[in-house]
């Protein structure tokens, strides 16, 4: 399904897919989703209270993801285009840039690359934004692709 986005300026980055906290943190997979025990046994795991509470993490990570997405337009466009992953830590929003593409002439356009975040805290959101696209126009999200490659956390050194 094609999703329609309206730019109003080529300096607001405009969203073109919010990105479920399940893709990018870590957590307890549900084996056999179509087995009705299976089902119940994740549900009833997601369910239980956990006796400790774990603090939020307030150290330093690094995250490694892939993005790309497939843009196309209702008339040629020429501007430049930039992907970027937007996300939210401890120090606010951030802004990393995935790839950027000189569109001349183009109807259509894929942008894609590989990003490193330096996360600060958890990492409370994340979505992927397009900046550049020309005021009044005409956008179609023809696909957005994310995959989380790797994740790191120092561990804490003892001296």
């Amino acid at each position: 399904m094609k999703t329609l986005i309206f730019s109003e300026s080529n300096q607001t980055p405009v969203t073109l897919k919010q990105i479920p906290r399940s893709q990018y943190m870590g957590g307890p997979v549900c084996s056999a989703p179509l087995d009705n025990k299976s089902r119940y046994a994740f549900f009833k795991l997601l369910r239980k209270k956990s006796r400790t509470s774990k603090p939020a993490h307030i150290g330093h990570s690094t995250h490694n993801f892939s993005a790309a997405a497939w843009l196309s337009f209702d008339h040629e466009i020429h501007c430049s285009l930039k992907l970027l992953i937007t996300y939210e830590d401890a120090l606010g929003e951030q802004h990393a840039l995935v790839d950027t593409t000189d569109a001349r002439g183009t109807r259509s356009v894929m942008l894609s690359g590989q990003v490193t975040l330096e996360v600060q805290g958890d990492l409370e959101s994340l979505k992927v934004e397009c900046l550049g696209l020309p005021a009044d126009t005409r956008c179609w999200v023809d696909d957005v692709h994310f995959q989380k490659k790797e994740s790191t956390t120092p561990q804490a050194h003892s001296a």
